[in-house]
């Protein structure tokens, strides 16, 4: 019985003594690894060859005796047709082909925006957003600024120049587009000389003149009609026909005497 007992703690020491062994083995394993990461990361080599980018203008280069657009017009066709290809043969090999060909081009014009967007910034002069802002709070800033330049110009003309108004009292159109021009002479104060084709007045304007021979001097055929006349000069500018909004009496006089429309 207690030869037996012996035994059985004789292959427990052993169990334990294998174990202790497989132990220290697997710890100095671990050690050793340490340098190369966490026990469940093993880190990679990050070396990294970054894969060029192919450049579709490249096949052109090889060929330096034609000029940059016939290299590009042969490139480009190169593009249609496989995406004609594609289109007409929508295989999988055929429409792979076509997205490869698409993406070179791609990579090239995100390319050609960031340097024209750095060439911006190098000479700001060629930028039409510094005249034209595209932002919202810079568009309302801007917009304001010409709104104010416009009605300086119209107020200033308005001392020198006259509004001659024709149209025909029993017309619905010149009705509905006078009190506009009676809005324009009371905000720029310009005179207005309001004159009559069929003989009948409108109610902004009840003192209107009656006049063939003026009318036949302008030779109008559309109805009704705005002209800016500076009578020292006796120069006369057509500003509008037809009825339209303040805004474009405003917009017309800046486009015929600053010679540029305002926005």
């Amino acid at each position: 019985m207690a030869q037996n007992q012996q035994e059985e703690v004789a292959q427990v020491f052993k169990l334990l003594f294998s174990l202790l062994i497989l132990s220290f083995g697997l710890q100095a394993e671990w050690i050793d690894r340490k340098a190369e990461g966490w026990a469940w990361y093993e880190d990679v080599d990050k070396t990294v060859v970054a894969e060029e980018k192919e450049n579709p203008l490249d096949n052109a280069k090889e060929n330096p005796s034609k000029s940059p657009s016939e290299q590009l017009a042969e490139i480009t066709k190169v593009l249609d047709d496989k995406k004609a290809t594609a289109v007409m043969h929508p295989t999988k090999a055929n429409v792979l082909e076509y997205q490869k060909e698409q993406r070179k081009w791609v990579n090239n014009s995100e390319i050609f925006s960031a340097v024209w967007r750095q060439n911006m910034l190098d000479n700001p002069q060629f930028d039409e957003t510094v005249k034209n802002p595209s932002s919202h709070y810079a568009k309302s800033v801007h917009r304001n600024q010409l709104v104010d330049e416009r009605n300086k110009l119209c107020r200033e003309l308005g001392e020198e120049n006259a509004l001659f108004f024709f149209f025909k009292g029993d017309d619905v159109m010149c009705q509905t587009f006078a009190p506009i021009v009676k809005m324009f002479e009371e905000k720029h104060g310009w005179a207005v000389v309001p004159i009559t084709i069929d003989g009948y007045s409108v109610k902004e304007f009840p003192e209107a003149i009656e006049d063939p021979t003026l009318v036949d001097a302008f030779s109008l055929d559309v109805y009704p009609g705005l002209f800016a006349v500076n009578p020292d000069t006796e120069e006369a500018v057509p500003i509008v026909f037809g009825a339209v909004s303040l805004d474009i009496i405003e917009r017309n006089i800046m486009l015929q005497f600053k010679g540029a429309e305002d926005e």
